[in-house]
């Protein structure tokens, strides 16, 4: 009960707290969506332990602004990582030179500072940053303190367990991340529309670490700017104390009934999402409630346009990547090999877990647990929608692609079946267009 009351206060101060930053309106209004539409729920028989040991001020659903401090470290104690585009923020803001020795800023979690004692030791400190947890509670929006137009979102080692994982991150999620994004920015003309991403252009491991990366994160101009509206998943299906969940008014709108609305609006366009990405683009997902986005229009409805965040969870097959002609760049960033860094073998492991475990185990669980009638019965049930979403992927298998899906918890296999016949019927297209000049 003194929790619940804790959380009440905090929700009560959370406008307060913001709207007393210097961040644009639409930035703290997707804030809002981040932190008070939280949701949690999530089938416990396949995903991690509901254990929390973080301080509740820096939890997300605290919504709290603190310090975060940084320092200047030597470049020969880190690796450093950096996508092959520009940077969206200026380098001197990352990199300086002290006496002739090069020096790169490092962020520091305000619950990670004993982690990094022996490497920060005789680190110089650097500026200071203001920061609110996302819907994660490691990754943070920062501003420079001086300087607050400046802002992005950090990606910080947590050393506190979490859903039973310490979330400090591993010493191979920093150049994949990094790599990914890298990869992603290569063949963004070969991408589908509704297909679209946040870029992780920054990231920083210090030397002699198996774990204590930082990642850092742009923040879409569109998004600053009010152009884009933007709202992860689970927004969608959680209500607060003071307002429904977002997703009832898209039903009433629509004109359909709730579970019409859920095929034609989100779970069809999930699938043709999900199989264009799979087959045609080699690439395994992590879509659970919080790393996958939606975009909406300006009357609040799904535009069936999927962004997709924190790439430490993806996974790409290179190899199928390269015998589609698709761009291979062997200037991806590595700390020990690719086969590592970039879990290669791991490939049937990520794209079984990415709908059995993340979309179903959590957004579907969710939001069957989460949407309800006034008078509070559940509008979906979770086997249904389980089943219905199968119909509909396996349906979009066999048109599309000539395959079918009999089960959600083993689709690496046919879908690797299905990308060796993609891959004859590339082929077979390329010669007949040789053959025609």
């Amino acid at each position: 009960m003194k929790n619940k009351r804790l959380f009440i206060l905090f929700l009560a101060l959370w406008s307060v707290e913001l709207l007393g930053s210097p961040l644009p309106k639409p930035v703290t209004d997707f804030l809002r969506l981040e932190q008070e539409h939280l949701n949690t729920s999530r089938d416990l028989t396949r995903i991690i332990r509901p254990i929390n040991t973080q301080d509740i001020n820096y939890r997300p659903e605290s919504a709290q602004i603190f310090t975060v401090k940084t320092y200047w470290i030597d470049s020969d104690l880190l690796y450093t990582f950096q996508d092959a585009e520009s940077l969206p923020i200026s380098s001197t803001e990352l990199v300086r030179t002290v006496k002739g020795h090069k020096q790169v800023l490092f962020m520091v979690h305000p619950e990670s500072e004993t982690f990094y004692a022996e490497l920060l030791r005789n680190a110089d400190i650097g500026p200071e940053y203001e920061g609110t947890p996302t819907a994660s509670a490691r990754t943070l929006l920062v501003w420079k303190k001086d300087n607050p137009e400046l802002f992005f979102f950090a990606k910080l080692s947590l050393n506190k367990e979490i859903g039973g994982v310490i979330r400090t991150i591993s010493e191979s999620e920093v150049p994949r991340s990094v790599g990914t994004s890298m990869a992603l920015n290569g063949g963004r003309k070969t991408l589908s529309k509704n297909f679209a991403y946040l870029r992780e252009f920054w990231g920083v491991m210090p030397r002699g670490f198996n774990r204590g990366g930082m990642i850092l994160r742009e923040v879409p101009k569109e998004l600053i700017t009010g152009k884009l509206k933007l709202t992860p998943v689970f927004a969608l299906y959680t209500s607060t104390q003071d307002t429904s969940a977002p997703m009832l008014a898209m039903i009433k709108r629509s004109g359909l009934d709730s579970m019409q609305f859920i095929l034609e609006k989100f779970l069809r366009p999930f699938a043709v999402h999900f199989l264009n990405m799979t087959i045609k683009q080699g690439i395994s997902m992590e879509p659970h409630g919080q790393n996958l986005l939606v975009e909406l229009n300006d009357n609040g409805d799904l535009t069936n346009t999927f962004y997709h965040r924190d790439f430490g969870g993806f996974n790409i097959d290179f190899e199928y990547r390269s015998d589609l002609g698709l761009d291979f760049l062997s200037n991806l960033p590595v700390i020990n090999s690719m086969t590592k860094d970039y879990l290669i073998l791991q490939h049937e492991q990520s794209l079984n877990n990415s709908l059995f475990t993340y979309f179903v185990g959590n957004i579907l669980y969710a939001m069957a647990d989460s949407l309800k009638t006034e008078d509070g019965k559940k509008i979906f049930e979770y086997s249904h929608l389980q089943k219905v979403f199968l119909q509909e992927l396996n349906q979009e298998a066999i048109n599309e692609y000539g395959f079918e899906i009999q089960k959600l918890s083993d689709i690496a296999r046919p879908i690797k079946q299905a990308r060796r016949r993609f891959i004859g019927s590339t082929r077979n297209r390329c010669n007949r267009l040789l053959e025609a000049n």
